[in-house]
């Protein structure tokens, strides 16, 4: 799970750098500034600077395990640990 989200959020940074940087370019001070969707560049900038911290804090999460969800196999009462011989 936490690679899947950690994926979206890359995936995301991804793609509004590439819109950020090759479909909206600055204006150079010309006036108007284009537009996607009602946001211009600085707006998706700003949601490409808080993703950033939102992947950093999701490796580390994945990196550290600090999410670990014990598996069946880990758990103690599906494994047989007595070896006497009845």
């Amino acid at each position: 799970m936490i690679d899947v989200l950690t994926f979206l959020v890359f995936f995301a940074m991804f793609w509004l750098g590439l819109l950020i940087h090759y479909v909206l370019p600055p204006s150079g001070g010309r006036g108007r500034a284009l537009t996607l969707w009602g946001m211009d560049r600085h707006d998706y900038g700003n949601v490409h600077f808080y993703l950033a911290p939102a992947i950093v804090a999701l490796i580390i999460v994945r990196q550290f395990d600090l999410l670990a969800i014990p598996t069946f196999k880990s758990m103690q009462f599906f494994t047989s640990n007595d070896k006497t011989i009845h």
